[in-house]
């Protein structure tokens, strides 16, 4: 179909028919942003039936499952941040969920390395030692000169 001769009932016909925009670019052989814009331009509304059924799945594997937002996330293919984001509206809205103590916690993974093991680890490499661009660490000379000489040329090396 040719998107300039595309009408608005047109379009609103493959809305009802499909519900996505990305079913729609298929079928009109465009992308899901020309749909959406397409869509915006006749002043036609998102398909919402699609999204509330969504979130209302999203609720369920929450308070009834008893799943994590993570794995709720994992479930519905969506990220932890939407997921927690639908929640938290949701709650806004009166519904009842279960506790939710654990929420900002389990999308921020405590760390499990052991930081003395690296800093040991970083010393024996030689990296961090403390020394001047490879040296033995030892500490560099106040003035900054030390044992430095000039040659020739002009450029300055260590004597």
């Amino acid at each position: 179909m040719n998107l300039q001769r595309l009408t608005k009932s047109k379009l609103h016909e493959l809305q009802v028919r499909y519900g996505r925009d990305a079913a729609i670019a298929k079928v009109l052989c465009c992308s899901r942003q020309t749909v959406g814009d397409l869509r915006r331009k006749f002043d036609l509304p998102i398909s919402k039936v699609r999204t509330e059924a969504r979130n209302k799945r999203i609720i369920s594997l929450y308070n009834d499952k008893g799943m994590t937002g993570v794995q709720v996330a994992e479930k519905v293919k969506l990220a932890p941040a939407q997921v927690y984001r639908i929640l938290e509206e949701a709650e806004n809205n009166g519904v009842a969920l279960r506790k939710k103590d654990k929420w900002k916690r389990l999308l921020i993974k405590e760390p499990t390395h052991d930081v003395s093991r690296l800093q040991s680890q970083t010393v024996q490499s030689g990296i961090g030692s403390g020394g001047v661009c490879g040296t033995s660490g030892a500490i560099p000379d106040p003035e900054g000169v030390g044992d430095l000489q000039e040659n020739a040329v002009g450029s300055v090396e260590a004597a």
